[in-house]
This record gives C-alpha cells, sequence and structure tokens, in this order.
C-alpha cells in the first residue's frame, strides 16, 4: 500500500508542476505577443519618420519588423513558413473546410490541430487565429467562424 501512496503522491506532485509551466507558458507567449506588437508599432512609426524625411521607407521580406512571428500571407511561400501552432493551425482549418465545406470554430480549429483549449490556452488560441486572420491567412464569417482566405 505504502508503494501506490507515493507513486499517487508523485503524480499529484507533477500534476501541479505541470499547471505551474502551463500558466508560465501561456504568461511568457502573451509577453512575447506583446512585444512583438510593440516591435510592430515602432517599425511603423520610424517607417513614418523615414518616408517624411525622404529616405526610402520600404521593408523588403527579411525586414518585416521586430520579430514578425506570422509573415503577411502576401510576403510567404506557404504554410511552411508559419510557425509551427500556426502552421498547424491554417492546415486544420483548410483540412476541416474541405471535409465539411462549412466555417470552423476555434474549438474545432485547435482540436484538429491538437492544441489544448481548456482554461487560459484557449485564449491563446484565439489569439493565434485572430493574427493569422490580421496578415491575411484566414478570413473571419459573419457568424464568427474561420475559413481560409482566397
Amino acid at each position: 500500500m505504502e508503494l501506490a501512496e507515493r507513486i499517487a503522491g508523485r503524480a499529484a506532485g507533477l500534476a501541479s508542476e505541470v499547471e505551474v509551466l502551463r500558466k508560465q507558458l501561456a504568461d511568457a507567449e502573451h509577453e512575447l505577443d506583446r512585444l512583438v506588437i510593440a516591435g510592430q508599432v515602432i517599425t511603423q512609426l520610424t517607417a513614418g519618420d523615414t518616408a517624411a524625411a525622404g529616405e526610402q521607407g520600404a521593408a523588403g521580406p527579411g525586414q518585416r519588423g521586430f520579430g514578425l512571428l506570422v509573415p503577411p500571407r502576401s510576403q510567404a511561400s506557404g504554410p511552411g513558413d508559419l510557425p509551427g501552432d500556426y502552421r498547424s493551425l491554417v492546415e486544420a482549418v483548410a483540412a476541416i473546410t474541405a471535409e465539411t465545406g462549412a466555417a470552423v470554430t476555434c474549438v474545432m480549429a485547435a482540436q484538429r490541430a491538437g492544441l489544448d483549449v481548456t482554461g487560459r490556452q484557449s485564449e491563446n488560441v484565439r489569439a493565434k487565429l485572430k493574427r493569422l486572420e490580421d496578415r491575411g491567412w484566414l478570413r473571419r464569417t459573419a457568424a464568427g467562424k474561420f475559413t481560409i482566405a482566397p
């Protein structure tokens, strides 16, 4: 009986550690998103200053902003240029849309991509889908569901 209690205690301890690490990861992803946005704002503001000064302000593909994780669709050769979770979400939306012919909810896309949608992680998935929409990879329907952008 003592061995079973030790195993159960260790499992409970590890489950607690996993929850702490998930929260830390979610917090780090949120902070990274904020930094990326801040970098984009700075890039836009400095591009405006550069154009006003009469200098060349166009940024090429190698200069897409401060650590831009998700490139605009027009600057990418395909979903392979996206980071892992984003690529998985785009592929999931494409696959579900091809199978059902209907738009996809956040939960459907996340489940198909193998992403956790419990608690705070669901906010991260929604943010990723919104970022994909903002960059031209996905299109949102009037019902708030997602499809692949034309």
